[in-house]
């Protein structure tokens, strides 16, 4: 993972957005395409399932990640989304993935 940011503020439980190192898991799984199309593949979607459920494993319920989102591209500074420390500007970053966070929530209904 190059970035990850948990959001859950206001909501039923807590998901986290995945930026994932692209250049790294077209390496290990030997998949190809567009991030656009890895994003969606099931077999790099199994492999996050698994780091997610690894971090989650020590947790109680409340506290655990019950859904994940991989984004196509990483959070930037000239985006304004990260400080010039490149500290995750958390307004910023769920304000421009608004859309898809709500996808994200939509489809547990």
């Amino acid at each position: 993972m190059t970035a990850a940011l948990v959001v859950g503020d206001d909501r039923p439980y807590a998901v986290v957005l995945i930026v994932p190192n692209w250049k790294v898991v077209a390496s290990l799984s030997g998949l190809e395409g567009s991030h656009a199309q890895l994003v969606d593949d099931p077999r790099v979607r199994a492999v996050f399932a698994g780091l997610v459920n690894e971090c989650n494993r020590d947790l109680a319920g409340f506290e655990t990640i019950k859904r994940f989102l991989l984004l196509e591209r990483d959070f930037s500074e000239s985006r304004e989304e990260l400080t010039p420390t490149l500290k995750p500007k958390r307004r910023v970053i769920t304000r421009h993935f608004a859309a898809e966070i709500e996808k994200v929530y939509s489809a547990a209904s």
